[in-house]
């Protein structure tokens, strides 16, 4: 009766206006989603370091698991997700991401905590931007590129939301009490949201027939593996997640190895997330008379770029500063930039199942960052660390540079075959 009754007042909406009610309601969802299932890792990989027996290697193995059995899912959520069933997986994944955060406040062994984020990984491929976008790319994706942009703007509050509400809490209580109330946060704000946006945009029905015809392409999900494009933005994904994947999960151990306070550390590492906003919105205004495989370049330049401040900062507080807005506004576009590529490239019939193959080096990248840069630590020092993202970060951009040369080689000779034709 309550789906009818949501059926009837849909069909009484404009098609904008049911689009931004769906954008709306998953912009919020993605918010807790990420705070909770995510970045919530870095926000509490200190007070965990002080207060549990485990090294700093021990603990980011967890997140590593966690970002490994994520990639490792990508391709059966993609599946699940073109099979028609997004808004299910998105409210599943959440719900038990909750569930296995929540067990993280038992106190018990150490495998307890790796096995609860092993299955947090598992939800997060099933409700972070992966799914969300993928199940957006399926069912509109004539306006894809605006509503992933909107989503994504209002997503990249999560990591203040992360670090400022996991300082605020654990100032007043336990870590325990402030991580029972982050997963609450993602069962009762995130998962419902999460369902009603995915739902909302089943209505009106798709537009596939307005995609262009490169995006209509036939193409079997497996079928990507055969074409080098595909390695290439594998390739060049998987080295930019070690870029951001090492930075953002040791941030606040590299600015506080180097002598700053806790409250500093924490107000640098929470700038990411506005700063992501602010990139998202440059997107928007002025990205759209580019293409995909061009912006790409750009934001990973801009990661290089970043990469090099903090480490000629040391302690200077502008450097540092302009660090986390660099950092924070190129890898705002990255998150958009992925999935459009991945359509731009493959076509949207099989969109889930390939963006989910996509999701694998890059994903990959990001689970192997965080322990990388913990044994990198051990053996010479943030410095190092620091290093190893600058050289992830140049290569990613040389690829992304031969991206953009094959694609207008490509266009090029279509251009040419139409002379003839």
């Amino acid at each position: 009766m309550n789906r009818l009754y949501l059926l009837l007042k849909l069909n009484r909406l404009e098609s904008n206006q049911i689009n931004n009610l769906g954008m709306g309601l998953l912009s919020f969802g993605q918010i807790f989603s990420w705070a909770g299932l995510f970045y919530v890792f870095a926000a509490f990989l200190v007070t965990w370091e002080n207060n549990l027996l485990w090294s700093k290697a021990e603990l980011t193995l967890g997140f590593s698991l966690a970002i490994f059995v994520s990639a490792i899912s990508a391709p059966l959520v993609g599946k699940l997700i073109d099979n028609g069933f997004g808004k299910w997986v998105m409210l599943i994944g959440a719900l038990v991401g909750s569930i296995a955060l929540f067990s993280i406040t038992i106190e018990g062994e150490y495998f307890s905590f790796i096995l609860a984020w092993i299955i947090i990984g598992f939800a997060q491929s099933a409700c972070l931007y992966e799914a969300c976008f993928s199940h957006v790319l399926k069912l509109k994706p004539s306006e894809s590129r605006r509503v992933m942009t909107h989503v994504s703007i209002i997503a990249g509050l999560a990591p203040s939301v992360a670090f400022v509400f996991g300082a605020l809490l654990t100032s007043f209580y336990s870590w325990q009490i402030a991580i029972k109330i982050f997963s609450i946060g993602v069962a009762v704000l995130a998962a419902p949201t999460l369902f009603l946006g995915g739902l909302i945009f089943e209505y009106p029905k798709g537009d596939l027939d307005s995609v262009g015809k490169s995006q209509r392409e036939k193409l079997n999900s497996f079928g990507v593996f055969n074409k080098p494009i595909f390695w290439l933005i594998g390739g060049s994904f998987f080295l930019i997640a070690i870029n951001h994947g090492i930075l953002t999960n040791h941030l606040i151990p590299i600015l506080m190895d180097r002598g700053a306070g806790y409250s500093f550390a924490i107000i640098t590492a929470s700038l990411i997330g506005p700063a992501q906003i602010i990139g998202r919105l440059v997107l928007l205004k002025f990205g759209s008379g580019f293409p995909v495989s061009v912006v790409t370049l750009v934001s990973f330049s801009g990661l290089f770029s970043a990469a090099v401040f903090l480490l000629i900062a040391d302690v200077n507080i502008s450097l540092v500063l302009v660090f986390a807005a660099t950092q924070g506004a190129f890898w705002g576009m990255i998150s958009i930039v992925r999935p459009l590529m991945t359509a731009e490239f493959f076509g949207v019939n099989f969109i889930g199942a390939i963006s989910g193959l996509i999701a694998l080096p890059f994903l990959f990248g990001f689970s192997i960052a965080p322990y990388l840069g913990s044994l990198i630590w051990g053996v010479g020092g943030y410095n190092f660390v620091i290093l190893l993202s600058i050289v992830s970060a140049f290569l990613s951009t040389v690829i992304a540079f031969y991206i953009v040369i094959f694609q207008r080689k490509n266009v090029i000779a279509l251009d040419k075959d139409k002379e003839f034709n």
